[in-house]
Order: C-alpha cells, then structure tokens, then sequence
C-alpha cells in the first residue's frame, strides 16, 4: 500500500527542520512513495527533494505554500504541481526571503537593544542569509 505526505517542509521553510535532502530520506524510512514539498513561498528546495526522492523510489509533486492576507485574516494556499522555473514564482520566493531578512534584522536589533548579545551572523548563516553589518 502506498502511503503520500501531500505537506512536508524542508529548513528552506522557517518552520522547517531537516534538508531537502534528508526529508527525501525521512519519507522513504517512513514509508511515504509520493510526497509533496510545500515550503512556505519558496521552491529552491525541490530539485534537491526530486532528486534525492527519485533515487529512493519516492514520487515528488513540485509544490509552494503561500502565504497570503484577505482582509486581515492569514491564509496558507497550497500549490500542487507547479512550474519551479516560473518567473512568478522566483520573483516570490525573492520577496519573501528579501521580507524574511528584513523582519529578522529588526527582531534581532530588539533583542541587542535589550543587552542580549548574541552571534547576529551565525543566527542569518542558519537561516540562509547573507550576514549584515552590525546595526
């Protein structure tokens, strides 16, 4: 019997917790043969889970969650296969990472303000983002 995980996130997403590469391996150890990687409004994690998954015998669906507002309420709108060479969808994956970076350098900036003193560059290597200069 094939089991499918239609919603699974690699460290490309914020909540995420294992690589591309190793959620490939998670879902074949956990018997999963069709899996969709659906990171938060990012795709540079897929051809990594394709490949992977292709060696593994596990299927991947090319896949985003969106994160989105309607009238001050949040939304997560999954996209089930999809082009990952989209323009559209790079420039979103662009923004977003652009936005991700910007709120981190001002919840960090609150948390120095406090007398908190921590590594501001290895807390941007962890999420994937190019160190700034210290504010």
């Amino acid at each position: 019997m094939a089991h499918m995980d239609m919603h699974v996130h690699s460290v490309v997403s914020p909540d995420g917790e294992i690589s591309s590469h190793g959620l490939a391996e998670l879902c074949r150890q956990e018997g999963v043969t069709l899996a969709a990687l659906t990171d938060h409004n990012a795709v540079s994690g897929v051809p990594e889970f394709s490949w992977r998954g292709a060696q593994l015998g596990v299927r991947v669906i090319p896949s985003i969650e969106l994160d989105c507002m309607l009238d001050g309420l949040q939304l997560h709108i999954l996209g089930y296969g999809i082009d990952i060479a989209n323009e559209a969808i790079q420039a979103i994956e662009k923004s977003a990472r652009k936005t991700l970076q910007a709120v981190s350098e001002q919840q960090m900036d609150a948390v120095m303000r406090q007398g908190i003193l921590f590594d501001r560059s290895a807390v941007l290597r962890k999420l994937g983002m190019a160190s700034s200069p210290p504010k």
